[in-house]
């Protein structure tokens, strides 16, 4: 019988990558999972959610960046062709056109004052 060691939090330390269908002609999930991980390195410990269009990666032994630039260079392989990296939308940023965060249609523009961003006449 082997005992399990207890461990403070052994996701900590993991980085998350999140996989999606980019086409319909892609392979399976379940297929694309396994020669996802089978391409990144072998001392990368990794564990994964698998969905019927997206999959989660988490994988502990290497940073951020690291992690996210070695998994977007295997999708790059044909075996993974229709799969691409799911872009994070940052949580701070507000929607487009939102006027109040001085975006979208008339912001800084000049539209209030006069035609073409002109100043206005006294």
């Amino acid at each position: 019988m082997r005992q399990r060691l207890a461990v403070e939090d052994p996701a900590a330390d993991a980085v998350e990558v999140a996989v999606v269908r980019a086409a319909v002609t892609a392979a399976p999930a379940g297929i694309a999972v396994l020669r996802l991980i089978g391409m990144l390195p072998a001392h990368w410990v990794c564990g994964q959610r698998i969905e019927e269009d997206r999959i989660t990666l988490r994988v502990r032994g290497g940073d951020g960046p690291e992690v996210r630039g070695r998994c977007g260079a295997v999708l790059r392989d044909r075996a993974l062709e229709g799969w691409a990296l799911e872009t994070p939308e940052p949580a701070d940023r507000p929607p487009p056109g939102d006027r109040a965060a001085g975006t979208g249609a008339g912001a800084g523009d000049g539209a209030e004052d006069g035609a073409g961003g002109e100043p206005a006449e006294p």
